[in-house]
């Protein structure tokens, strides 16, 4: 009863911790004009779940991004009438659940005390909490990881055993389908039972149910695709083109467009992975083919470059071991400026990573007691390798690694109060690994863009209204990069919101310089055009746009328009049509409509 106690004040003393920096953190952030914005990834999972919302579970395509977390957003946003306030309570809560799941999960695989400051650490671990306010899916995914994995160990201590055994493959195979690389980690999962010596027919049994829960989640993606697009791809359609961008000629390691695409995580994922793919092959592509299609790009590079590829192997090996959080949509150094708990060391990586390396190499003795930890962080480590390193991508093996983080400190610390010399070597280990992950920090910071942060703000300064601030942000974009489209195009919306047309007019000049395909940039320069009276080179701007984007509402009125004061009554009246064909309750078209006819009529 005793023991019981103690427990259940430790997960107490841990909830409330937790909730507290989660509530500090949230106050602070809340200053960020970013703060409530859908934009890059999240834009895609916002969208996908406004389609769930509208269109029912099975879509009309193939899934191109990881399911998971565009239906969690569909649900929760039913739920609770789309308020992003409810979804971010929920993903702290997620978030107090994994610091939870770590106290229990090093309980019972290392010790009551190792697993109790892990779980501090995890309850204070800043990056946990960035991702949490974040609309990326992130916190979700290492919620079920941790939990699965929790549920794995406390099998053989359940009354209900065969329960927990279901539910923890089937929570690591939703993890899956919102973190498709994860799937090299799953044989975790079944082997836990079939390694145990000896092997009983209540380990088999064991194993055949976490394979039961492991394949439903899975095998529901590769049905709705199938029904849905008649392609089979067993999780994404986007995992070739994922594999090619980590594994090309020019790869870095991190996300990089490879040269011929645009620099954009939705036009990579969506138009220009297909519309590339088709060039190349000359014909017509599924999505699963175009997914096929770059997979076997990146194997003939590693084919004829071997040696290219292990040195850039190697170079992602050091990557993911260090203590910097690699941007992917969002750069989590740079937004530190917006809270002061992001930017204390002692609660970030620059902090934990040493004590987790610590941790792994004390711990080499005991291998085979820790082989579920090591095997976890492993094949981890090698799936996002695999692809392509970023700290976000690195969060859901985070509380694994805290657990050898936590296991280290108690190590060092024991190590120091005994009296033989070699006290001082794993401690100074310690220091020269901080020496080491603070140079290297730094240095990725120094060499990191913001142009893609301060193009977020201008975003979020156009959505707030606040234009003066978005031409600020946009042009310190620019700066940061001469090259981003995206901010160019940030940029000529907030001049033309401000009336400085002529500006605007230079910035979306620049948006098709670079991007001559860029249907947006086309209609804004066609609408700017249609004000200064220009209607000829306004109406070739607007038909490159809406044969670019056939459903785009506003090229459409702006396109009729143009053929209007051009005299084409006719093609004007077309392009209104077409729009009351998308939109049958379209004012602006049925005014544009009646109008044309009154004045044929006259």
């Amino acid at each position: 009863m005793r023991t019981t106690n103690r427990q259940g004040t430790a997960l107490l003393a841990i909830a409330i911790l937790a909730l507290i920096v989660r509530l500090i953190y949230l106050i602070q952030f809340s200053d960020n004009p970013a703060f409530n914005l859908f934009i890059h990834d999240s834009a895609l999972f916002n969208h996908l779940a406004q389609r769930i919302q509208i269109h029912g579970l099975i879509q009309d395509h193939a899934f191109y991004i990881a399911p998971l977390y565009p239906y969690f957003l569909a649900l929760v946003q039913t739920l609770f009438n789309d308020s992003l306030l409810a979804l971010r309570i929920i993903q702290s809560l997620l978030g107090i659940g994994t610091a939870l799941c770590v106290f229990k999960l090093g309980e019972k695989t290392m010790n009551r005390t190792t697993g109790f400051i892990a779980a501090i650490v995890a309850a204070t671990y800043a990056p946990f909490l960035f991702f949490e306010s974040q609309f990326l899916g992130t916190s979700l995914v290492t919620f079920l990881i941790t939990a699965s994995i929790t549920l794995l160990v406390y099998v053989k201590y359940s009354k209900t055993g065969i329960l927990f055994a279901f539910a923890s493959g089937f929570l690591f195979s939703l993890a899956v389908t919102g973190r498709p690389n994860l799937i090299l980690v799953a044989p975790v999962i079944p082997a836990y039972f079939i390694l145990k010596k000896p092997l009983t027919s209540l380990n088999i049994k064991y194993t055949g149910i976490t394979l039961l829960g492991l394949l439903i989640p899975m095998a529901l993606t590769s049905v709705h695709n199938y029904l849905s697009e008649r392609d089979p791809s067993p999780l994404t359609t986007h995992g070739g083109i994922n594999f090619y961008i980590g594994n090309h000629e020019n790869a870095d390691g991190t996300w990089l467009a490879p040269e011929g695409f645009e620099a954009s995580v939705s036009s990579i994922n969506l138009e220009e992975s297909k519309r590339i793919a088709e060039e190349k092959s000359g014909t017509s592509l599924s999505p699963g083919q175009v997914s096929e299609f770059w997979t076997r790009e990146a194997f003939m590079f590693i084919i004829h470059h071997p040696f290219q590829w292990f040195g850039l192997m190697g170079k992602k090996f050091l990557l993911f071991w260090s203590s910097f959080e690699i941007p992917l949509n969002f750069d989590y150094h740079f937004y530190s400026r917006f809270s002061w708990y992001l930017r204390i060391p002692f609660f970030n990586l620059i902090f934990i990573m040493p004590f987790a390396i610590v941790g792994l190499l004390l711990n080499l003795p005991h291998v085979k007691k820790y082989w579920l930890l090591y095997s976890i962080i492993g094949l981890g480590c090698l799936s996002i390798i695999m692809f392509f390193v970023s700290g976000r991508y690195r969060i859901p093996l985070m509380p694994f690694l805290i657990l050898m983080a936590a296991s280290g400190m108690v190590a060092v610390w024991n190590i120091i109060h005994q009296r033989e010399k070699r006290r001082y070597v794993w401690p100074g280990l310690l220091i020269l690994l901080f020496v080491v992950g603070t140079v290297s920090a730094h240095s990725f910071v120094r060499q990191s863009n913001p142009a893609n942060d301060y193009y977020n703000l201008s975003l979020a300064h156009i959505n707030n209204e606040n234009y003066e601030q978005a031409i600020t942000w946009a042009r310190r974009a620019i700066d940061a990069d001469s090259s981003y489209v995206n901010a160019y195009y940030n940029l000529g919306i907030a001049l033309m919101r401000t009336q400085q047309y002529e500006k605007a007019m230079d910035a979306f000049q620049n948006v098709i310089e670079r991007s001559p395909n860029d249907a947006g940039g086309h209609r804004n320069i066609g609408a700017l055009y249609l004000v200064a009276k220009e209607y000829q080179t306004g109406l070739q701007h607007l038909e490159k746009a809406v044969q670019l984007e056939p459903q785009n509402i506003n090229a459409l009125i702006n396109l009729g328009l143009a053929h209007y004061y051009l005299g084409h009554k006719d093609k004007a009246m077309n392009a209104w049509q077409a729009v009351l064909d998308i939109d049958p309750d379209n004012e602006q078209a049925k005014n544009n409509i009646r109008a044309l006819r009154r004045s044929i009529f006259q």
